[in-house]
């Protein structure tokens, strides 16, 4: 039985696409108001965790990004430029931290740091 859970676990961990490929594929040439659009709105459907804190916080500065770029102060390059910082800052940082955890069984319990 624990390893059919252990098996489940790690066959829905890699369902839902990740954020880095879907940037990749939203990236068509589109003003940026339509790539943020895209970006949103396709991890929505398809992302593997839409509703974490650190999406959230990434769509947050897509948003202020977007607004900077409407209002003209930013230029296209520019905004698409300050979105792949704020991907990079948000949740490429948090994956990393994530892939950084190292666990080990000591007497029978598994630590982690």
């Amino acid at each position: 039985m624990k390893r059919f859970f252990l098996l489940l676990v790690l066959v829905l961990s890699g369902c839902g696409a990740q954020m880095s490929q879907v940037m990749r594929d939203c990236d068509k040439g589109q003003n940026f108001s339509a790539y943020s659009y895209c970006l949103k709105d396709t991890y929505s459907r398809q992302g593997r965790t839409p509703n974490a804190t650190i999406v959230r916080a990434f769509y947050a500065n897509l948003d202020a990004i977007d607004e900077q770029y409407r209002s003209g102060r930013m230029t296209d390059a520019q905004a698409k430029s300050a979105a792949y910082d704020s991907f990079l800052n948000t949740i490429q940082a948090s994956n990393d931290r994530n892939r950084s955890t190292v666990c080990q069984k000591i007497n029978g319990i598994l630590i982690c740091n």
